[in-house]
């Protein structure tokens, strides 16, 4: 067998298997488009209130920084481990 027939015979395997992997892929979203889609839905409702509960902490965290109390026990604090 010369180099170009073998060169010849990998380029057509690469290429028909390229598409057979093409179909197997679209039958596949096909076959599962619902679910994906059903998972992509949650997906975005838990990012959603993940994004709602992480402003509210850092609502809180902001209500206790800016504490004219907080600052006091902070500098008390630094006093006494000097």
């Amino acid at each position: 067998m010369s180099g170009t027939t073998l060169v010849f015979l990998i380029v057509v395997t690469v290429v028909i298997g390229g598409g057979i992997l093409r179909l197997i892929d679209k039958r596949m979203k096909y076959k599962d488009g619902p679910k994906i889609e059903a998972l992509e839905r949650q997906l975005s409702l838990l990012e959603q209130d993940t994004i709602v509960s992480l402003k509210k902490r850092i609502q809180v965290l902001e209500k206790i920084v800016t504490d004219e109390g907080y600052e006091l026990r902070r500098t008390i604090s630094k006093l006494d481990q000097s």
